[in-house]
């Protein structure tokens, strides 16, 4: 019980030192946080409600449900009738270095504020094998998203 106890607390301090780094370093994360154990019991009562909607969901776009492969320019996704909100997804590592070439180069034409936006991520320690950070293109570069 002791033991647990320290790491709670070794845990609390860390998180109030990189608190403390991005304040000084005027840092906002754009990391989706995973919900705590209170918010899991918040979610249990509305579950059944998320689950009818998620199978009305599957039965109106059930090809959707299956993986198409698409080939073209990442940059530029297909449009998909009903939606209007479109999502690139870009898998890296947590070093908290942009690389170059490939989809890097690609999202850089775009605009060069996902890069910084990473690396920003990774001088404030806030890179975690898993985590997921969603940055709204009009928010980064209003002139971009008329590419």
């Amino acid at each position: 019980m002791r033991k647990v106890k320290q790491k709670e607390e070794n845990e609390r301090k860390k998180e109030q030192k990189r608190q403390e780094k991005w304040k000084q370093n005027g840092y906002q994360s754009s990391s989706l946080s995973l919900p705590s154990d209170d918010e899991d019991a918040q979610n249990e009562s509305d579950e059944e409600d998320f689950t009818s909607s998620h199978e009305e969901l599957i039965e109106k776009n059930e090809a959707m449900s299956a993986i198409n492969f698409i080939s073209g320019d990442v940059t530029k996704p297909h449009p998909v009738p009903g939606y209007t909100t479109q999502i690139i997804v870009n898998a890296v590592d947590n070093s908290g270095f942009w690389g170059s070439g490939g989809v890097f180069s690609a999202l850089d034409r775009v605009s060069p504020l996902f890069g910084a936006k990473y690396e920003q991520a990774g001088q404030n320690d806030d890179l975690l094998l898993g985590s997921v950070h969603l940055e709204k293109l009009e928010e980064l570069d209003p002139e971009a998203s008329k590419v």
